[in-house]
């Protein structure tokens, strides 16, 4: 009997896990394990010749494969998919919508994977894959997990762990076997698709069951950012500008967490937002930060507080902050005039370009250098 709710460790980075759980509690919050019809839509129809050819949802008692290690009773699988009775192209496709993921935060994907391994004959062609996929609220399908043939004609499949078109991970075998991936942000809605591309020979062929998402409820904690002084900033290439970074909080903050300031693009974005200081701690203060430099010149920056036990997102300062990318002082060196045997006039030119400039003269007695004095 299939369970409807599980725990997991998940791993926080995007890595192929086999068997074992990393990091941080989730939650099973989906879960589509193939007992009863629905909650997928196909591209084709599902048929078998109860044989070898099909694309379905099966008990495996009408396919010719065999699988070990069957969670629960029924399972999805295709194999030389366009001589099925509902024959298929190159591509086939299983999709799941509208799977809620409001609130939550590190989103996890898992599957149980089989293939009708006999142990001597592999058939997987260098253009045969099946690749799973999500997307979050409506955006860019983006690959979670890839099987691709290890290379070549009749090789066996395995893992793509780079999404090169290669199979270089763990081989899949006839044992269903659950392998699992993390999925990058957040939002409300999650849509997976599987891709199953030229499974179109026998001994072409994959078995998929228990697709599962996870993830952690969002912290009732609040951190709010407050008002930064001294925009414009300006930077150089080489110097940046410090800030000070104010914020509030509510909630119970563990005694790891790491509050870190944060900077948005210059629209004002924090979908890759730069680290830009950070504070241990546990009770409302200041981060000291510095915007980095080479910041490119805007007026629409941001600023938030973000900390790490447990994971919250703060508010950003409420006010669009300005950045002056400036060009360094330049100085220039004139000719000497007014030489003597014991003196001489030196002479150059410097542009500050508004920057604070200190201003010396190096000299030396050998003509090109060096300067030491």
């Amino acid at each position: 009997m299939k369970h409807a709710v599980r725990f997991f460790l998940w791993s926080l980075v995007h890595l192929l896990l086999i068997g074992s759980w990393q990091m941080g509690w989730g939650q099973t919050v989906f879960l589509l394990d193939f007992e009863s019809a629905g909650g997928y839509t196909t591209s084709i129809g599902e048929s078998t010749d109860n044989g070898g050819d099909y694309f379905l949802r099966t008990d495996g008692s009408d396919i010719s494969a065999t699988f070990f290690n069957i969670q629960g009773s029924s399972f999805f699988a295709a194999q030389d998919v366009d001589a099925a009775p509902t024959a298929g192209g190159a591509t086939e496709t299983l999709t799941i919508t509208g799977i809620n993921i409001s609130g939550l935060t590190s989103l996890g994907f898992a599957v149980y994977l089989a293939e009708d391994d006999d142990g001597s004959n592999q058939d997987w062609d260098d253009n045969t894959s099946v690749i799973f996929q999500y997307r979050i609220d409506g955006g860019t399908w983006t690959n979670v997990l890839a099987v691709e043939a290890v290379g070549g004609t009749n090789t066996e499949p395995a893992l793509d762990t780079d999404f090169d078109g290669i199979g270089d991970g763990a081989a899949i075998t006839d044992a269903f076997t659950q392998y699992s991936a993390a999925i990058s942000g957040g939002g409300s809605t999650l849509d997976i698709q599987v891709l199953m591309s030229n499974l179109d020979a026998g001994d072409e062929d994959i078995a998929f069951d228990n697709i599962e998402v996870t993830g952690t409820t969002a912290s009732a904690n609040t951190i709010t950012t407050g008002t930064i002084i001294g925009s414009p900033f300006n930077v150089t290439a080489g110097a940046g500008a410090a800030v000070t970074v104010p914020f509030s909080l509510s909630g119970v903050f563990d005694g790891s967490n790491v509050f870190t300031a944060q900077l948005s693009d210059a629209s004002g974005s924090f979908a890759s937002p730069t680290d830009i200081g950070s504070q241990p701690g546990t009770t409302p203060g200041v981060v000291g930060a510095t915007i980095p430099a080479g910041t490119p010149s805007g007026t629409g920056y941001r600023i938030r507080v973000v900390g790490s036990d447990p994971v919250t997102i703060g508010s950003d300062n409420g006010v669009d902050l300005e950045v002056v990318l400036q060009a360094a002082p330049a100085a220039t060196t004139d000719a000497a005039s007014g030489i003597t045997a014991t003196g001489a006039v030196l002479n150059g030119t410097v542009d500050d370009n508004n920057l604070a400039t200190t201003i010396n003269f190096r000299y030396g007695t050998t003509p090109g250098g060096p300067y030491p004095n």
